[in-house]
C-alpha cells in the first residue's frame, strides 16, 4: 500500500525531485541540485521526516535506526516502508523490538540467489573436470600414438622372426587406456547433465510464489526491466498495477489463515486468466499482486484490470470448513505509466501511491496516477 497517511507528506520516488520554491526569495533561482537529485530544500524535508518518524515512535537515535528511517522515508526500501504503513493503519505501535524483528530476519531472497550461485559453481567446476578429461584423454591417446610410431619405425619389416609382442602390448595398453578415457568422459557428461538439469529447476523455483504458482517478487523484477526496455525498443506504453486485496487481514483473523491462503490462491488464478504476452502477473509479497501491461493505452491498461476487479467482485466465496459464506472479496489497485517515469521503480512508487488514494477513498476500485 501507499504511504502518504503513515509519513506526512512523504510520496515514494519524488522526494528526490521535490523543491521547495517557496522557501526561496521571490527572485531568487533556484541553486544547482547535486548529482544525488536532492536539492537542500529536499534534504532538510528528508532530515525532518527522518527526525519526526523516530521522536513519533520513541525509537533511540542510533545508526541501526537512523538507517532504517532514512530506507523508510526516502523510499529506498519499498518492502520495508509497505510493512511500517501496514502496520500502522492496523494501529499497532513501531516498537525497537519489532524493528529489529523484521529487519533482522534473513531475507529468503538472498538464501534463494546464494542457493542458485553455489549450483552454478558447482557446474563450472563439473564442466572444468569435463574439459580436462578431455585434454587427458588427448594427451594420453598422443603419448600412445607417438610410441607405438617409435616401435614401428624400429621394426624392419623385411627381417626374419620379427617379434610381434611389442606391438600387441602397446595396442592393449592404448585400447584399456582409450576405454578407461570413454568412461571417464561419460560419467563427466552425466554429472554436467544432472547439475544443468538441477540449476534449471532451481532457478525455476526460486522465480515461483509456492503458495499461489504465480511468478515471485524475484521475477516480477527481472521482468520489470525487460518489459520496460522492450517498450523503448518498439515505443510503446507500459503500465504497471499494484492490486491489494481489501480488508485481507479481517478474512484471516475471522475464518484463519488457511482459508486466507485459499483464497489468495483463487485471487492468483482470477488474475493468471488475463496473463498474456502483453500482460505479466506476479505475485508481490502478503495479500499485494502486481501487473505488467503493454501495447495498450492507459485506457486499455485500466479496463483490463478493472475487468479483473469486477470478476472477483461477482465471486461467492464460501469458507468451506465451516460452510460459512465469506462476503464480499474485493481489491484496490493503483496504475501508473513507466514510460512516464525516470526509471521503472519510480512508476512503481507512483502506482503505490495511486494505491492507496484508492484504499482512502473506499476500495474496491482502482485509481490511476
Amino acid at each position: 500500500m501507499g504511504y502518504q497517511q503513515s509519513f506526512g507528506s512523504f510520496s515514494l520516488g519524488r522526494l528526490g525531485r521535490r523543491r521547495r520554491h517557496s522557501d526561496m526569495p521571490e527572485n531568487a533561482s533556484p541553486a544547482p541540485e547535486a548529482d544525488t537529485g536532492f536539492g537542500d530544500a529536499a534534504r532538510h524535508d528528508l532530515l525532518d521526516q527522518i527526525a519526526a518518524f523516530l521522536l513519533r515512535n520513541h525509537l533511540d537515535i542510533t545508526p541501526a535506526n537512523l538507517g532504517i528511517a532514512h530506507a523508510v522515508q526516502s523510499g529506498s526500501d519499498l518492502d520495508l516502508a509497505q510493512k511500517i504503513a501496514d502496520r500502522q493503519i492496523d494501529g499497532e505501535p513501531i516498537t525497537q523490538g519489532w524493528l529489529d524483528e523484521i529487519t533482522l530476519k534473513p531475507d529468503p531472497a538472498e538464501a534463494e540467489r546464494a542457493a542458485i550461485e553455489k549450483m552454478m559453481d558447482q557446474l563450472e567446476d563439473s564442466i572444468t573436470g569435463f574439459a580436462k578429461t578431455t585434454e587427458t584423454a588427448r594427451s594420453e591417446t598422443g603419448a600412445c600414438r607417438d610410441e607405438f610410431d617409435q616401435q614401428l619405425s624400429a621394426a624392419d619389416p623385411g627381417a626374419n622372426g620379427m617379434n610381434p609382442e611389442p606391438f600387441l602390448t602397446i595396442s592393449k595398453a592404448m585400447l584399456s587406456t582409450l576405454q578407461r578415457i570413454e568412461t571417464s568422459m561419460k560419467h563427466s557428461q552425466a554429472e554436467t547433465e544432472k547439475l544443468q538439469t538441477n540449476l534449471a529447476k532451481a532457478r525455476s523455483e526460486a522465480n515461483c510464489d509456492h503458495l499461489t504458482g504465480l511468478p515471485n517478487r524475484r521475477a516480477f523484477e527481472r521482468e520489470l526491466y525487460a518489459f520496460h526496455k522492450q517498450a523503448l525498443e518498439s515505443e510503446e506504453d507500459l503500465f504497471v498495477a499494484i492490486c491489494d486485496v481489501d480488508h485481507f487481514k479481517r478474512v484471516n483473523d475471522t475464518f484463519g489463515h488457511d482459508t486466507g491462503d485459499r483464497l489468495l490462491r483463487a485471487i492468483a488464478g482470477i488474475l493468471q486468466c488475463f496473463a498474456s504476452e502483453d500482460c505479466f502477473v506476479a505475485r508481490h509479497g502478503g495479500e499485494e499482486f502486481v501487473i505488467l501491461i503493454r501495447a495498450v493505452d492507459q485506457e486499455g491498461a485500466f479496463e483490463r484490470l478493472d475487468k479483473a476487479r469486477r470478476e472477483l467482485e461477482g465471486r461467492k466465496f464460501v469458507d468451506r470448513r465451516q460452510n460459512r459464506p465469506m462476503g464480499k472479496i474485493t481489491f484496490s489497485a493503483g496504475l501508473s505509466n513507466v514510460m512516464d517515469t525516470p526509471n521503472p521503480r519510480d512508476a512503481l512508487a507512483a502506482a503505490d501511491a495511486a494505491l492507496y488514494r484508492a484504499k482512502e477513498q473506499g476500495r474496491n476500485q482502482i485509481i490511476a496516477d
